[in-house]
């Protein structure tokens, strides 16, 4: 599994730029890396429902209540990136009346239990979401390195053409379908198509 020095070669190699040993190294390459990587990490954990980086929380209720609208107050993780699904209950169908404000999530359910993207360790990441975490890197630290705009493009370009959606696809496909949700697309796509 690749670490944090890992993901920062990896994008500083795509660039051309020589590796490091540590993101407290004395060189340009390093200070750049640390300055962004974090960042771009970060962005990227909440682009998707990465599998890799999920877990699952009841959440402790919070003593105040909001002042309007919503009933309910629970604290969210520490380590909190993303909601991807909210229960009342984990053997019910997710919810989606809630809110999230700041490091809370509102709603009014007395309960709250999620399915959330959260800060994973670098070396927990599927190899595909460390490609696309490192591309992220490179196209970010490409310009503060090199001054080369034709190469970010490059970067860019294959970040999104292909990097990108292969590995969101492939994450997306280990995961079950409710046959509920999966018949009703399909019954509305022959009543559609049949009409």
């Amino acid at each position: 599994m690749a670490t944090e020095i890992d993901i920062a070669n990896l994008a500083l190699g795509l660039v051309s730029e020589r590796s490091i040993v540590s993101l407290e190294d004395d060189s340009k390459q390093a200070r750049v890396c640390k300055k962004f990587i974090d960042q771009v990490y970060e962005e990227e954990l909440r682009t998707h429902t990465w599998a890799c980086a999920q877990k699952r929380e009841s959440l402790a209720l919070n003593s105040t209540t909001p002042a309007f609208r919503w009933g309910y107050s629970h604290k969210l993780p520490s380590d909190f990136i993303r909601v991807t699904e909210y229960y009342i209950d984990f053997g019910g169908r997710p919810r989606d009346n809630f809110e999230r404000e700041g490091d809370n999530l509102l709603s009014n359910d007395a309960v709250a239990n999620i399915v959330y993207v959260y800060k994973a360790p670098y070396g927990t990441l599927d190899p595909l979401a460390v490609k696309v975490v490192y591309y992220a890197l490179a196209i970010a630290i490409c310009f503060p390195l090199m001054n080369d705009d034709s190469l970010k493009q490059r970067l860019v370009s294959e970040y999104n053409g292909l990097v990108a959606p292969t590995a969101r696809y492939v994450d997306s496909t280990e995961r079950e379908v409710d046959p509920e949700e999966d018949s009703s697309w399909i019954n509305a796509r022959v009543s559609s198509t049949n009409g």
